[in-house]
């Protein structure tokens, strides 16, 4: 059992790095950036990883067939996060140019923006981790409250960022992430 959460460590690690080093193409405007941001159903999300729904499906279910529902709730889980995190590296991407704008509000907004797109990466590598721990041993359970904080606060900081550029489509495309 150890040995499997060592493996999945190890391989959670390496496709991190994996992603790290491949790179994409930085988003040079706002309609480049719409473009590479990815819709997140946070509802969805939020459903998948909420205790009283797991709760509730482990009062209705037979074991086994709660066991094997619950590992394909955890791998859309994982799916989802790795969807946010995606647009947390284009955020972060789009941020980069813009720390070293002349104007000081620009450069502070975009090193908030690149601060929480950062602070996202890092809390989603433990929520990975713990996910993948849940799959190996299905009865434990995740506190999902802190990943999907940070993400509002991505969004928020992308609103704030994309607001200097263009003010009326903000907050649509702070929707839209």
């Amino acid at each position: 059992m150890l040995l499997a959460l060592l493996v999945i460590g190890i391989l959670g690690a390496l496709g991190f790095g994996v992603m790290a080093l491949r790179g994409f193409e930085r988003p040079r405007s706002l309609a480049e950036l719409q473009q590479q941001l990815d819709c997140f159903d946070t509802e969805a999300f939020l459903n998948l990883i909420d205790p009283s729904e797991d709760r509730f499906l482990h009062t209705r279910l037979p074991r086994r067939q709660y066991l094997k529902f619950r590992r394909k709730r955890i791998r859309a889980s994982l799916a989802y996060l790795a969807q946010a995190c995606a647009n947390a590296r284009v955020l972060l991407a789009y941020a980069q140019p813009a720390l070293t704008a002349a104007d000081a509000a620009t450069a502070a907004t975009a090193r908030q923006l690149a601060g929480s797109a950062l602070q996202f990466q890092i809390l989603a590598i433990g929520v990975r981790l713990r996910l993948c721990s849940q799959w190996v041993l299905p009865a434990r359970r995740l506190a999902a409250s802190e990943i999907m904080e940070a993400y509002e606060q991505l969004r928020f900081r992308l609103q704030r960022i994309v607001a200097l550029e263009a003010p009326a489509v903000s907050a649509r495309v702070a929707a839209g992430l």
